[in-house]
């Protein structure tokens, strides 16, 4: 499985990319998912400034491009 940056995949490479990481997900004990949901958590919560700022920057983008509606609400 490759681990390059989203950013550098299609969005069919990026759920191919899904597809695998959830058949090795499925082979490892609840201890270590756990372990893992706790780090992406911490993760998450250390880069929220940096998230917020991008997705404001997605909503601002849509708008822009004339998305409304439910589509837009799920950026927000």
């Amino acid at each position: 499985m490759s681990m390059e940056p989203v950013a550098a995949l299609s969005i069919r490479d990026f759920a191919r990319s899904a597809r695998e990481a959830s058949y090795v997900a499925a082979t490892l004990s609840s201890t270590t998912k756990n372990t893992l949901l706790r780090e992406f958590a911490r993760a998450l919560d250390q880069n929220r400034e940096v998230l917020s700022s991008a997705n404001l920057k997605d909503v601002e983008q849509a708008e822009r491009n004339g998305i409304h509606g439910a589509m837009l609400d799920r950026l927000r």
